[in-house]
Formats: structure tokens, C-alpha cells, sequence
């Protein structure tokens, strides 16, 4: 008679009035046991801190994500790019003759790259503060005494002492307020015209004296 077994693993199913075998389900427990070997070398063990994906990471696959993130990881230029190839400006001009200013951390040209006419006119508090050795072509001024100085090569020489601003007997005497003492002087004159009488303006002009002026 024919035994009935299970559709996928082939476990032999004992009829109902049968007596126990204990080779069939010894039987049974080895093609068990065998099934769960596979299972087993076939499953992947979790790892902490990763989750499971679809997709397959072969060895293959592994290498070529490997070289791929070294190679973006290279900042030693590998493909051997140029500056002009991409529209930018080679290191080697900055700074340099025909090539590009450089800015401090102010994002200002740094002074020893601007043209000498930019800064030829430099201001201390005062002579003393003057560097110990000058430029040539530059102008000094102390601020103290608005003189003007040029460097000689050995000394500061004073420029033109009588063109010193100021309001002193050793300075020249500021134009703007020059002009406005004039302003202030003609408009007196005018108020003290319209306080004299005629007679007394005729009178003065017998005599020599103009106050109409």
C-alpha cells in the first residue's frame, strides 16, 4: 500500500489506524534537518546598526563603489584638469605680474599690490611717528602741525613750511574761512551804511573819508 506524504518535503503521513514507526519519523526528522540546513546557509545574519536591502552587493559591485569613492575622494587634480579648461584662474597669477590682485581677510586688495599713487600721501599723529626709513615718491604729513614731508633716502625733508593749514604765525590761513571773514566784513559794512545819516556821510566825504565803501 502506498503512503501518503506531504506535497512539498515528501514527510510520510501515517494513516489514522496505523501503529507508531519510529523510523518513519525519524525518517521525517532527517529530510527536516536537511531543509533547514539550507535555509540556514542560505539566510543573512542582522547586523547592528544596518537594515536589510533588495538589492545584492556583490563583490564586484563592492569593488567598483570602492573605486569610485576613492577616486571622488582624490583632491590631487587625477584627471590632470586645467584652470582654463574650466573658466577659472591658476594659482600661479595671484599675486603676480599680468595676473590677479589678492584680498586680505577684508576682501581688500592687499597695499602691496595697489599702484604706488593709490596711497603716496600717508598721515602719522605726528613727525615722530613717521617710519624710521621713508619712500620715495610718498608724501608724510603729521596731522599735529598739517606739515609735509618727503623722504630723502637718508631723512624727512619738510616740503613747504608756508603752506602749512593752520591758524598760527608759522601756517597759512585756511581760504574757506579767509573767504567768509570778506562775507562777513562787506555785510557789517552795509548794516553800518544803513545806520549813518546822510548828513554825516557828506560830512566824512568833505572830509576825505569815504563810508560808503
Amino acid at each position: 500500500m502506498a503512503k501518503t506524504t506531504t506535497p512539498n518535503m515528501g514527510f510520510v503521513l501515517p494513516d489514522k489506524d496505523e501503529f507508531y514507526d519510529v523510523e518513519v519519523a525519524n525518517d521525517n526528522f532527517r529530510k527536516s534537518d536537511t531543509e533547514l540546513k539550507k535555509l540556514d546557509d542560505k539566510k543573512v545574519d542582522k547586523v547592528t546598526g544596518k537594515g536589510l536591502s533588495t538589492n545584492d552587493l556583490t563583490n564586484d559591485l563592492k569593488t567598483k563603489y570602492d573605486a569610485a569613492h576613492s577616486h571622488l575622494s582624490n583632491t590631487s587634480n587625477p584627471h590632470q584638469t586645467t584652470a582654463a579648461q574650466v573658466g577659472a584662474i591658476a594659482t600661479s597669477q595671484k599675486g603676480a605680474a599680468s595676473g590677479v590682485a589678492e584680498l586680505d581677510a577684508n576682501g581688500k586688495v592687499l597695499s602691496a599690490q595697489l599702484p604706488s599713487y593709490v596711497d603716496d600721501v600717508l598721515e602719522y599723529a605726528s613727525k615722530a611717528n613717521f617710519p624710521n626709513a621713508g619712500e620715495a615718491g610718498k608724501i608724510y604729513v603729521a596731522t599735529n602741525t598739517n606739515l609735509t614731508y618727503r623722504w630723502t633716502g637718508s631723512a624727512y625733508v619738510e616740503i613747504s613750511p608756508s603752506l602749512a593749514l593752520g591758524e598760527t604765525s608759522s601756517t597759512a590761513y585756511r581760504g574757506d574761512k579767509g573767504k567768509q571773514n570778506a562775507t562777513n566784513i562787506a555785510t557789517l559794512q552795509d548794516a553800518l551804511a544803513n545806520l549813518i545819516s546822510d548828513e554825516t556821510i557828506a560830512a566824512a566825504q568833505a572830509a576825505g573819508i569815504d563810508l560808503t565803501v
